[in-house]
């Protein structure tokens, strides 16, 4: 059984998620499969807790409020990755307009948009640089 289905400790957890992210998949197929099996397994089993959580409710029974938290959980953890995604399509649609207004270095701004693309967070010079130039495809649009 892998690793990340016996954590029980968030630490271990992310310090399972550390190594996963550092693994060769050419080197370490086994760790990869073991990995996506055991996403899989959570997934499943997630589908079948919140069957159980609906069935109970419509069966007009007590669910218990550890299950309640749970699910609150998830759904503000939905929400927030939401959120995300929907600043990081603006700042993708602004570095679309600053390349189309010819604001800004273009390899730079093409830097940023893989970035973001491939889910890497930007740094704090990126980010400034993003809102000096934004500033000023403002100011030339007034």
């Amino acid at each position: 059984m892998p690793l990340i289905l016996k954590c029980d400790n968030f630490d271990m957890m992310r310090e399972e998620s550390r190594l996963f992210q550092q693994a060769d998949p050419q080197k370490d197929p086994k760790l990869v499969m073991d990995t996506l099996r055991a996403l899989q397994d959570f997934e499943i089993e997630e589908y079948q807790r919140l069957d159980k959580i609906k069935l109970a409710i419509k069966n007009g029974r007590t669910v218990p409020k550890n299950e309640i938290m749970h699910i609150v959980g998830r759904y503000e953890k939905l929400q927030q990755e939401a959120e995300y995604n929907k600043k990081v399509q603006w700042t993708l649609d602004v570095i679309k307009k600053l390349q189309h207004s010819m604001i800004g270095n273009s390899e730079t701004l093409d830097t940023i948009q893989n970035k973001l693309e491939e889910g890497i967070i930007l740094d704090e010079k990126e980010i400034s640089y993003l809102k000096h130039n934004w500033k000023q495809l403002r100011k030339i649009s007034q």
